[in-house]
C-alpha cells in the first residue's frame, strides 16, 4: 500500500470525505464539516497529491479555517502545514533517517514519499522553527 493510499484511509478514519473536484486557484480545499476536495487533474504526481491531502487534513484535524475576509489566513495555513509535516515526516522517523545516512533532500523526500519542496519545509520546521538545531 502506498503512502497516498494510507493517507486516504487515515482521512476516512478521521471522518473526512475526500473527493475530486475541479478547482480554479488551488490544488485542494477543506471545510469544517469534513469535506476535502482535491483537484487531481492539477496535481503533478502521487507525492504532490499526498502533500495536498495531508495539508487539507491538517486544516480539518486542527480546526484551522479562516473567513473569506482573510482574517487568520496565515495562522490557519501555518497550523495546517505543521500538522501535515508531523503526519508525513514524524520527527523520530526523520532523525532515524538522518542517523542512517539519508541526508540529501531528494533521498529524504523519496523515503517519506513527499515532494522535495515539502521536505524542505519539514526540515525548516524541525530544525529552525522548532529550535532543534541544524543539519550537519
Amino acid at each position: 500500500m502506498t503512502r497516498l493510499e494510507k493517507l486516504y484511509r487515515e482521512a476516512t478514519g478521521e471522518g473526512a470525505v475526500v473527493f475530486d473536484l475541479e478547482l480554479t486557484h488551488n490544488f485542494g480545499v477543506s471545510a469544517p464539516d469534513g469535506y476535502i476536495c482535491i483537484d487531481r487533474a492539477r496535481v503533478g504526481s502521487e507525492r504532490q497529491e499526498a502533500v495536498v491531502l495531508a495539508h487539507e487534513l491538517g486544516h480539518y484535524t486542527t480546526g484551522s479555517f479562516y473567513a473569506d475576509d482573510g482574517r487568520e489566513h496565515g495562522r490557519s495555513e501555518t497550523r495546517a502545514e505543521r500538522a501535515a509535516i508531523r503526519r508525513m515526516v514524524p520527527f523520530a522517523d526523520l532523525i532515524a533517517a538522518l542517523e542512517a545516512g539519508i541526508t540529501s533532500l531528494w533521498e529524504l523526500a523519496e523515503k517519506f514519499e513527499v515532494t522535495e519542496e515539502f521536505m524542505r519545509k519539514a526540515l525548516g520546521y524541525y530544525f529552525e522553527e522548532a529550535g532543534i538545531g541544524g543539519v550537519g
